[in-house]
């Protein structure tokens, strides 16, 4: 079963996490090639495949056409760190390695900027796949909530810029030592919390 403490039970995760589940067999992570895509088509607009190629860079292998309309082209030799505002670099490192070096899931709450100054709430589901090479990869559906902020400016596409807050979750391995939550840069007192 899964649970999380950011903000409420994640209910819009919950059939993803099953379809991954089910994709597992004996209780190891599901191969990348195994998983049925098919299965997995109310989600694909929203789908991110995220491998570690060296360390400190990250690529995505897949992205959805809805995260692709939001962020513009995403190239497979960007770092997915250059997505995140600089000052939360260092520790998405820390998170994103965290999440490649111990088998477990996760839930982002993060905000995020887009080009035409909209700032939005968003939450993410992160669980561990593996590629061809036995490589852990990471297979992300993503969930675009409210609006938070409209700036009259355009704005670079950007996660972070508000808050950024992880939770780790236990899928059969335990958790990292360093704990289940995982804040990156906390969400301000007088922020609302969307519930779905």
């Amino acid at each position: 079963m899964m649970t999380s403490t950011v903000r409420t039970e994640p209910r819009a995760f919950t059939a993803f996490y099953d379809l991954w589940q089910a994709a597992r067999i004996d209780g190891a992570l599901p191969l990348r090639k195994d998983l049925r895509l098919d299965k997995f088509a109310a989600y694909a607009p929203n789908l991110v495949i995220i491998e570690r190629t060296s360390p400190g860079f990250f690529t995505e292998r897949l992205v959805g056409g809805a995260v692709e309309d939001r962020f513009g082209p995403i190239e497979s030799d960007v770092n997915i760190l250059d997505y995140h505002v600089p000052d939360t670099r260092k520790k998405i490192l820390v998170w994103l390695n965290t999440l490649f070096d111990h088998p477990c899931g996760s839930i982002g709450d993060f905000s995020v900027s887009y080009e035409d100054g909209v700032h939005r709430a968003c939450q993410a589901i992160s669980l561990p796949i593996l590629g061809t090479h036995g490589q852990r990869m990471l297979f992300s559906f993503h969930k675009v909530l409210h609006i938070i902020a409209v700036e009259t400016k355009p704005v670079r596409a950007r996660i972070g810029g508000y808050y950024s807050i992880g939770q780790m979750m236990d899928i059969g391995f335990g958790l990292p030592e360093s704990g289940s939550e995982f804040v990156i840069k906390p969400k301000p007192e007088n922020m609302s919390i969307p519930t779905s």
